[in-house]
């Protein structure tokens, strides 16, 4: 499935390249599966919390995720 995700990765750059969609490419530190995936859950909170700073918006909202829950409770 490695082979998978990375033609899947390729192609979804292609599409926002060509929308003219920046990509960052995130990865991970460590020695393991778990460790890579930790840091990169610190970056990109921090990413968050940052980019919020310099929106003006209060990154504690979390309004939109609690509505995100309810439509997926209502999904099952």
């Amino acid at each position: 499935e490695d082979n998978r995700i990375k033609i899947r990765n390729r192609f979804l750059n292609k599409i926002l390249e060509e929308n003219r969609i920046g990509v960052v490419n995130i990865y991970g530190i460590g020695d393991s599966f778990l460790s890579r995936l930790i840091s990169v859950a610190y970056i990109l909170d921090y990413v968050s919390v940052y980019l919020s700073f310099l929106n003006n918006v209060d990154p504690g909202n979390l309004a939109i995720i609690n509505e995100l829950k309810n439509i997926l409770k209502q999904a099952k």
